[in-house]
């Protein structure tokens, strides 16, 4: 008996189940923005690139990505980002931030060391009256307001930390601070010495555990510190100790010396500021409202028991940006805010526990300014710029960016140069071995000579015979 073959359909899975289309894509604004902040982020050599080279860079990490060069210039300029290539562009606002005389500064200058006025967008500056020698010690001070961050706030309300100074507490486990009576009897609040304890019990007490209610309300105050933690924003917390501080300062020359200092509105300086969607938090102001803002300001006059204590809209936002352009290590101070920058500065800063000392980082010579660096001086000229713009509203054209700012344009021409030279050069010689009928070899790519990848391609069934 002859058996017939048994003809069946069966599927081949050499077909992706759900196939992957390689389609040309139109990506959004901010998916490019994402795309540049990562690359500034992962290769610090990208802050000097131009126009033309993002664009080359973002079409080889995103080949199927339609954008055009013309596109993604009118992206780095509507989005405050060209200006870091081309001033031209450039949003800042070093002409809307304002300062006055500060009482006490010339009390507290040190010796060798005096303000002077200055001009081109600079109030005043610190300078040297006679020759400083390297390494020293030309200053120190404590801060005209000392303010926790919100990290170290919830430590302290654990009582892991000191709450004044934020310092560790070397003798909790034995309990050593509270045998001292360093510690606070209605919270977990405990300090580290008595000094700590003696600049802050009294003010302790009356904005966490105030009875009489006579200027906060604690309630509210404990109420604002939890809305501070659950938007991330030290901000607001720092002008309502600074804002409480000068309210319960009996000397009364508080006050005057904070609205001294150098002020912008908030809402001013977020205009320069700009972050891609992974950088954006609850606590960055960039990304905020009118509403957010105002939602603070409820939050922060609702401590103070009196009208006349309570902020309007235009002042919380001057004490929030003021805040920023002042705050050292999230601090304020009397003779530090009188420094100028310069991204190779003459001074350095150390502190400790909340205190700061002042160091030459070089023979200073007399009528030379003090100076710091407000960023990191070892980043890219970029990287500093975009850092200054966005936080203290201008352009830095001091020595060190323009020496680095050149030696980018002569590597950047160089690069040109010899891209052309070496383009034109090949040319010329495989042209003058043509004409000359010499013989020449040319190299054999490496892969040539080896064998395909066995492989066959179906369609998803096909037919078995057995």
């Amino acid at each position: 008996m002859i058996t017939q073959p048994r003809i069946e359909i069966i599927e081949i899975n050499d077909k992706p189940e759900n196939p992957i289309l390689e389609e040309p894509v139109v990506p959004s604004d901010t998916e490019i923005i994402d795309f540049l902040m990562q690359l500034w982020k992962l290769d610090s050599s990208a802050e000097d690139y131009g126009v033309a080279r993002l664009h080359q860079s973002l079409k080889t990490d995103h080949p199927l990505w339609v954008v055009s060069e013309k596109r993604l210039r009118k992206i780095l300029k509507v989005n405050g980002l060209l200006q870091d290539i081309n001033p031209e562009y450039a949003y800042t606002y070093i002409d809307q931030i304002s300062s006055g005389s500060t009482p006490g500064l010339s009390e507290a200058l040190p010796e060798n060391v005096e303000e002077r006025e200055m001009a081109e967008g600079k109030s005043s500056g610190l300078f040297a009256t006679a020759g400083i020698s390297e390494g020293t010690l030309i200053w120190q001070e404590s801060p005209l307001v000392f303010i926790l961050t919100l990290d170290i706030l919830k430590l302290v309300k654990l009582g892991d930390r000191c709450a004044h100074c934020g310092g560790a507490l070397p003798n909790r486990k034995d309990g050593a601070n509270v045998k001292l009576g360093l510690d606070c009897n209605k919270c977990e609040a405990v300090w580290c010495s008595i000094k700590c304890k003696e600049a802050d019990g009294a003010i302790h007490a009356t904005l966490s555990h105030s009875t009489s209610k006579r200027l906060v309300n604690s309630t509210k105050w404990l109420e604002l510190q939890d809305f501070c933690h659950e938007k991330d924003w030290n901000g607001l917390f720092a002008i309502a100790v600074i804002r409480s501080r000068i309210l319960l300062d009996k000397t009364g020359i508080l006050g005057p010396q904070w609205l001294s200092q150098a002020k912008v509105r908030q809402d001013v300086r977020v205009k320069s500021q700009v972050r891609s969607s992974f950088e954006t938090s609850d606590g960055d102001e960039s990304s905020w409202d009118s509403q957010v803002w105002a939602e603070g300001l409820e939050k922060l006059n609702a401590c103070f028991v009196h009208e006349e204590d309570r902020l309007e809209y235009a002042e919380f936002l001057e004490y929030l940006g003021r805040f920023h352009l002042n705050e050292y290590e999230n601090s304020i101070y009397l003779l530090l805010s009188r420094v100028n920058h310069d991204c190779a500065p003459n001074v350095r800063i150390e502190s400790e526990k909340g205190a700061i000392r002042a160091y030459a980082i070089r023979d200073i010579v007399k009528d030379e300014e003090l100076t710091v660096s407000y960023v990191n001086p070892s980043h890219g000229v970029i990287h500093r710029r975009r850092e200054l713009r966005e936080g203290y509203g201008f352009i830095c054209n001091c020595a060190k960016c323009e020496a680095e700012l050149k030696l980018q344009e002569r590597r950047r021409s160089n690069s040109r140069s010899n891209s052309r030279s070496s383009v034109s050069g090949q040319r010329v010689k495989i042209k003058d071995l043509l004409e000359g009928g010499q013989e020449f070899e040319l190299g054999v790519p490496e892969d040539v000579g080896k064998g395909r990848r066995k492989s066959v391609r179906f369609d998803e069934k096909v037919i078995a015979v057995s």
